[in-house]
């Protein structure tokens, strides 16, 4: 049985166990996922804030600008800061988009 014939029948099976429509299911995982990923996005970016005492990617480019923050050092986690927020974002978007329907 090949990866998505299990899935197609882990889905079934909890389908019918959850007593639930397919799109109900599926809305449900989505949204999951979606929150896992946030989870996980916030903690990444939290960890990199917290390094540099900010609160955000424009805090960081301020510590940067007055010399606080070697910018060479603080290249790489700057533009994750920005990537992260920028992916925390998206994430919210499509969440607020699925709660909508």
């Amino acid at each position: 049985m090949i990866a998505s014939e299990k899935l197609i029948e882990a889905r079934e099976k909890l389908r019918d166990l959850l007593q639930t429509s397919p799109s109900q299911l599926d809305y449900r995982a989505y949204v999951a996922f979606i929150q896992e990923e946030m989870r996980e996005t916030e903690v990444d970016l939290n960890k990199l804030l917290i390094k540099y005492g900010v609160n955000d990617v424009f805090a960081m480019d301020q510590l940067i600008q007055e010399g606080k923050v070697d910018e060479e050092s603080a290249w790489e986690d700057f533009f994750a800061i920005d990537a992260l927020t920028y992916k925390r974002a998206q994430l919210n978007a499509v969440l607020e988009d699925l709660n909508s329907v």
